[in-house]
């Protein structure tokens, strides 16, 4: 899962915001902070996100989080922003792609059916991606995504086989 939360999250989360902040202006990068920091999250989950700066939402820029951190901006970011984003945006359906994705390979319990379904979901998400940020072409952790439903099937959840490291400041 580290190729997910710590790679096409990373790379992801950033043009999106960057999208949304600077080339549409939906919302500013002040109100993003503002809201991060003062959004009620789970009693249980200790991962607050720390402050975004401009440098990591620039077109090339990647948002340097823990996994955990990130499975939380991406679990919260809908919540925190959707109201100022058209929900017809195109970057704004590859995020909830990017939700969509997170549910299934964060999923306790699985069927053949999951396996297809997370096929389809990464597919429409990395031609997705393609085709409204073709000039930061995927990395390697996109594709690994691919190999995810294959991987998943034939071994075991992917829950149980990720691993996230413990935010030490939490």
């Amino acid at each position: 899962m580290h190729d997910f939360f710590g790679g096409a999250c990373q790379y992801d989360t950033s043009l999106i915001l960057h999208n949304f902040i600077i080339k549409k202006k939906y919302f500013d990068l002040e109100l993003l902070n503002t809201r991060l920091k003062s959004f009620s999250y789970d009693i249980s989950n200790e991962n607050r996100i720390p402050e975004i700066s401009l440098s990591s939402i620039s077109s090339k820029g990647c948002i340097k989080l823990y996994a955990a951190e990130m499975q939380t901006l991406i679990k919260y970011l809908g919540l925190i922003i959707g109201d100022k984003v058209p929900k017809k945006d195109e970057s704004y359906r590859l995020y909830v792609l990017l939700i969509k994705i997170m549910k299934v390979i964060t999923s306790k319990y699985y069927n053949v059916d999951l396996y297809n379904y997370l096929d389809c979901l990464i597919q429409e998400y990395l031609c997705l991606r393609q085709e409204i940020y073709p000039e930061s072409p995927a990395k390697s952790k996109h594709h690994n995504l691919v190999h995810y439903p294959r991987v998943t099937h034939s071994s075991t959840i992917p829950v149980v086989l990720g691993s996230f490291r413990i935010n030490p400041s939490a």
